[in-house]
């Protein structure tokens, strides 16, 4: 895991918006761009259309920035197996 997975991980707890997954992880926003669906490759996080709902397919991956990420279980145990 690299440190920005770590960065990135570590504040996915919650549901959260990718401007404040920008915000609160320092990671800037082209960068982040390029390892979220990469941690949704690993199947260490799930984006999500709201808070509250999943995406039924990947039109997820044509807007980032309106969608919400959520670690998974297994993210979580690699983030904390660090």
């Amino acid at each position: 895991m690299t440190e920005i997975e770590y960065d990135i991980l570590d504040e996915l707890y919650f549901p959260i918006s990718f401007q404040a997954l920008a915000e609160e992880s320092g990671v800037a926003e082209p960068e982040l761009s390029e390892v979220l669906p990469e941690l949704v490759g690993k199947g260490w996080v799930k984006p999500l259309r709201t808070p509250d709902e999943e995406f039924a397919d990947d039109s997820w991956r044509g807007g980032l920035a309106s969608c919400y990420f959520l670690a998974t279980k297994e993210g979580l145990m690699e983030h904390n197996m660090r």
